[in-house]
């Protein structure tokens, strides 16, 4: 399995298994999104149709995943709104 890490131009490798990986990952950092794919949640500024946008990269957001995702989303965007009134993830119509 190969990592990508930003700021990095080469990814790394490992013979870890992606529930291993997520096991190891704090919670309140990472969210598992696709069967492939775990997000720094951070990270995540553009949300559009189920994928996230990271520049260039497009990391789409699995049925599976999606519960679990939308219910994130949701804390964060009530969490920014009560904290500074603006929220730092946009949303075009996720359930498009």
């Amino acid at each position: 399995m190969k990592i990508y890490l930003e700021g990095q131009d080469k990814s790394v490798m490992t013979f870890m298994s992606m529930k291993q990986i997520e096991k190891r990952l704090p919670e309140s950092k990472f969210l598992r999104v696709h069967r492939s794919y775990i997000v720094n949640t951070s990270k995540i500024t553009v949300i559009k149709r189920n994928r996230i946008l990271f520049g260039k990269t497009v990391v789409p957001v699995n049925d599976s995943y999606k519960a679990a995702f939308s219910e994130y989303i949701s804390g964060r965007l009530i969490s920014n709104t009560k904290n500074d009134g603006d929220t730092s993830a946009s949303s075009d119509s996720e359930e498009e």
